[in-house]
């Protein structure tokens, strides 16, 4: 009688057919690995080698085997199809946009998660699998009935896609000419479906033409070490300068990267973006995703109030500006859907105003994202640059801030519920055209009014 003694390394277990204690001499059993989930097996070793699974081995003697598991982190390739119009988390009718081997990120946050739970998974779903999924879901219920396929990818970017299969994610190298020449492509083909504004967040770094590989932080290929901030502030820099010299008569806005960490937390890294980016403007294109979005916007609103101060120097003072349409690299339309269309300044300028006013007026109120990071002297002293004034005591007494401008009003509720405030005798008009005696205001939100009817 012999024993055969089996060892795991790694998550696993492994079984014995037929199971007893020992065994006569010249016997076969059976061993069968099983691995436990995010694992693979990875082979045998002691009496036995290689990586066959079951496998049998001959007691003539008593024996000892290992089996080795290892974490299943397989490459994947991805097959964007992107439906440009959505609601409720539903597909709707329409011809989608297919990009077939790259993927679009915005701010390096890409990665697997299961729906019914509220933490990240990454390298499990099998590769082949469709998966139908909602980016921009990282601040929503992804366990929602309306919404809960088996998996979903998170991300920044938001629009609809089915994967077909893996992709992993690369930072791009900024000074890459075959990347520039893709980018210039792209938005070549914005242009002439009739785009004439840029934003210059999604997609530009990363490796969009190519299948590569996934880096939490750049690399620069140059070097094969880590981006420094410096050094990727530069060539970024040097990326967008660069596009724009590419269609001078085109409008380019720059957020996501520019807004994010480096932009706020590296004085050094914003000194030189101020002082050598050479495009038109540095704001959210979240501002113009929905009229009552204004707290929904991406970071700029808690990030820094210098972006007021931006939007200042490099864009109320640049002629020419009034009406742009806007698109991104990441390709879909939805700048340019009813509430969004062709976007005026005065709107853009007066969202962004407005949630600054909050930050001044209601520093200890209900949108803690927005002004605990602010000095409140800071902002006031921005407000002595004529953008609007404040319409008075009027609105103030019951927290919802207005400000007049040339052409509109711009209401600022800060409650979380909806609160109703009456305009009648203002000769305000909502955007239909409508003659307004009193509006409400959905909450957290803003809302504009005009001086004269839209339609």
């Amino acid at each position: 009688q012999y024993t055969l003694t089996v060892n795991t390394v790694g998550s696993g277990s492994v079984s014995k057919s037929p199971n007893q204690a020992s065994y006569a001499s010249g016997s076969s059993v059976t061993l069968t690995a099983t691995p436990a989930s995010g694992y693979v097996f990875s082979g045998w070793s002691g009496a036995l080698t290689g990586s066959t699974n079951p496998r049998s081995i001959v007691m003539d003697g008593n024996k000892q085997v290992t089996a080795t598991f290892t974490e299943n982190t397989p490459s994947i390739e991805f097959q964007f199809i992107i439906f440009d119009n959505y609601e409720n988390y539903q597909y709707e009718s329409g011809t989608p946009s297919m990009y077939d081997g790259y993927a679009i990120a915005e701010e390096l946050d890409i990665y697997v998660c299961n729906p019914t739970q509220a933490s990240a998974i990454k390298g499990l779903a099998a590769s082949g699998k469709e998966i139908l999924c909602y980016m921009n879901i990282r601040d929503m219920d992804i366990a929602d009935s309306d919404f809960n396929p088996q998996w979903a990818l998170r991300s920044q970017y938001g629009d609809y896609i089915s994967i077909k299969n893996w992709l992993n994610l690369k930072v791009v190298d900024p000074l890459n000419q075959d990347h520039r020449n893709y980018l210039k492509q792209i938005i070549q083909i914005r242009r002439n479906q009739g785009f004439t504004g840029m934003f210059l967040d999604c997609g530009i770094q990363v490796d969009v033409p190519t299948k590569y590989t996934f880096d939490g932080s750049p690399v620069n290929p140059r070097t094969g070490q880590l981006y420094t901030n410096a050094d990727y502030v530069r060539d970024t820099v040097d990326l967008c300068n660069w596009l724009k010299a590419q269609f001078p008569d085109m409008y380019f806005v720059g957020n996501g990267f520019w807004s994010g960490s480096i932009y706020v937390r590296d004085p050094d890294a914003h000194q030189y973006i101020m002082q050598n980016l050479d495009i038109d403007a540095i704001f959210s294109e979240g501002m113009f995703g929905n009229i009552y979005g204004l707290f929904w916007s991406s970071g700029n609103w808690k990030y820094s109030v210098d972006l007021l101060v931006d939007l200042q120097n490099m864009w109320l003072s640049r002629p020419g500006k009034q009406f742009v349409t806007y698109t991104n690299i990441g390709g879909a339309s939805r700048y340019t859907q009813t509430d969004v269309g062709v976007i005026g300044l005065e709107r853009a300028a007066s969202y962004m105003y407005c949630s600054a006013l909050l930050a001044v007026d209601n520093v200890e109120g209900n949108v803690l994202s927005l002004h605990r990071a602010m000095s409140q002297d800071y902002v006031q002293g921005l407000f002595e640059i004529n953008v609007g004034h404040a319409v008075g005591d009027y609105y103030r007494t019951g927290n919802i801030y207005a400000r007049e401008w040339s052409n509109v009003y711009v209401f600022v509720n800060p409650f979380t519920s909806t609160q109703s405030i009456n305009v009648s005798g203002m000769g305000l008009y909502d955007e239909s055209g409508n003659l307004k005696t009193s509006v409400s205001i959905p909450a957290l939100s803003g809302l504009i009014l005009y001086k004269t009817p839209q339609i």
